[in-house]
């Protein structure tokens, strides 16, 4: 795939007892749903709008960008959990997208820096759909085009990248919220903060 960024290759550059334990399973699932979907309305708020895009800007960025100084400090992004949800980092770590390991990321830098790997990525367009229908996830499409240049060469590939986005509890409460689009009920007249997560990437094809 043209967006399999941690490749390094210039060809792959662009190219994842009984009722006790019915009631914990149960509340366990529930509680998973909650910290990974967002408020399943037909249109999504304009500050969850924003700040899904945004994170899909970032994501994309940090995949795509494997420019030998900036490429450690994107990749510690993505494997910190703040971003991606686990199931994605396995994921990408698994098609070795990103390093499963400090001993691999380490590999992976000295590789890019012997190549002079220097990356420039270029968003054109992202699109916000609405959320999906079975699961409320928000879809976020973002496109544009991708530039390398190292030792090896330089090529020229254009992305197209879908994010499914749902909303974590970050662990913060606000008593004072005005808009309840990235808010959770928290007790006490407090509201807990909720950011966006992605919880997968696909490729579109064309």
């Amino acid at each position: 795939m043209y967006w399999r960024v941690r490749n390094f290759g210039p060809e792959h550059l662009i190219r994842q007892y009984g009722v006790h334990a019915a009631l914990a399973a149960s509340l366990f699932f529930n509680l998973v749903l909650f910290t990974t979907r967002p408020a399943q309305t037909k249109k999504v708020p304009h500050e969850i709008k924003q700040s899904t895009e945004e994170l899909g800007r970032n994501v994309a960025s940090q995949l795509l960008d494997t420019s030998y100084l900036t490429y450690a400090e994107n990749t510690q992004k993505l494997l910190s959990g703040k971003e991606l949800h686990a199931s994605v980092i396995r994921k990408l770590q698994t098609a070795g997208q990103i390093p499963k390991n400090n001993e691999e990321l380490k590999a992976n830098v000295r590789s890019l820096t012997e190549e002079k790997s220097v990356v420039s990525v270029r968003i054109d367009s992202v699109a916000s759909g609405d959320p999906l229908e079975k699961t409320g996830y928000v879809p976020i499409d973002i496109s544009g085009m991708v530039a390398r240049h190292s030792a090896s060469g330089a090529d020229e590939n254009r992305f197209h990248l879908r994010f499914l986005m749902g909303m974590v509890a970050t662990g913060e409460v606000d008593s004072s919220v005005n808009s309840h689009s990235r808010y959770a009920a928290a007790g006490n007249n407090q509201q807990q903060v909720l950011a966006p997560i992605v919880v997968d990437i696909q490729e579109v094809a064309g």
